[in-house]
């Protein structure tokens, strides 16, 4: 067996397209979404992926990146892929080696990985090399076929009797309208659960849009809003999926500050299902902290099915000692 490590080009998408949809069948992606992903991707945050090649053929990938909505100079997430023809052959050992020393020579101080509850292997993987849990979430799905919507339609009425209007954002729509979007999401972002050591890093209005605007899965007839006298009280997006067409995923579910606790969390969610089930989706994706006890209780209400949890990994600088794994 010949290994080779080299940098990733643009030829390399549709081999990060297979591997990934190869490794995680049940969340694929396409070619669009990762060209995009990279044509999207700010300039000045520093990222760097590797191809490992056996035999002159690409078998696995490795990437560190800065986080544009959680930036720090010397945080970087990591991610090591394998071909499932290709683990167990100290592949992945190589492609970690690439990324430490290189992390080592930017003096990253911490280290962030995304992995399933039930990726067994990839969480030991991480696991020998520092990784601990840092932070949870619950990943829910919503057969709408299943579910019995119109058993909350009191919920509906209770919000609109104190006055609230009901409505997607492509109806809402208006000369200031974006900017009110921003600000709602911007001040309800700062509520979202993340370590206690991490800063919001939330992005200008300009590039806010910009990456909106060049999403094709956004479709402003699938953000729903509350609003009363002309305030945005509540917001509720779902997003179509390009490489499933048949499921939506939950964007952000949020309240005001000044409107909580009136129920306009369950009466938005509960519009947004009702229009996606009479638009002939079938299923809806959310995923929630662990910690956020009110939403996660909204969606067991609803009929959402728990699934394998998102687990967030983190390292720091200096890792508890550990004995050398052998191939991965």
């Amino acid at each position: 067996m010949t290994f080779n490590l080299r940098p990733a080009t643009p030829a390399d998408l549709p081999f990060r397209a297979a591997l990934h949809n190869a490794l995680f069948p049940g969340e694929p992606t396409t070619l669009a979404d990762l060209q995009r992903q990279d044509e999207t991707r700010r300039a000045d945050l520093i990222q760097h992926r590797f191809i490992a090649e056996v035999d002159g053929q690409p078998a696995g990938q490795g990437l560190y990146t800065q986080q544009e909505w959680m930036f720090h100079p010397q945080k970087f997430l990591v991610n090591v892929q394998v071909g499932r023809d290709h683990q167990g052959q100290g592949i992945g050992k190589r492609l970690w080696e690439k990324l430490e020393s290189e992390l080592r020579a930017l003096d990253a101080v911490k280290l962030f990985a995304s992995v399933r509850e039930d990726e067994t292997r990839a969480r030991r993987f991480l696991s020998e090399r520092g990784f601990t849990e840092e932070q949870r979430e619950r990943v829910a799905v919503l057969s709408l076929a299943d579910a019995d919507l119109s058993a909350f339609d009191a919920a509906v009425n209770r919000v609109q009797a104190q006055g609230y209007t009901l409505m997607t954002f492509a109806e809402w729509s208006g000369p200031t309208q974006e900017g009110r979007l921003y600000a709602f999401d911007r001040e309800a972002s700062q509520d979202t659960p993340r370590p206690a050591d991490e800063v919001f890093d939330f992005p200008t209005p300009e590039r806010y849009w910009e990456r909106i605007r060049a999403d094709p899965t956004h479709d402003p007839s699938l953000w729903f809003v509350a609003v009363r006298d002309g305030e945005l009280a509540g917001l509720s997006q779902l997003q179509t999926v390009a490489a499933l067409p048949e499921v939506l995923s939950t964007g952000l579910t949020a309240t005001a500050r000044a409107h909580r606790r009136r129920g306009l969390a369950l009466a938005l969610k509960l519009t947004a299902l009702t229009e996606a089930k009479k638009r002939g989706y079938r299923r809806v994706r959310t995923e929630n902290d662990a910690t956020n006890a009110p939403m996660i209780a909204i969606n067991d209400a609803l009929g959402f099915a728990q699934t394998p949890a998102r687990l967030w990994l983190t390292r720091l600088r200096r890792p508890p000692a550990f004995s050398d794994p052998g191939p991965v």
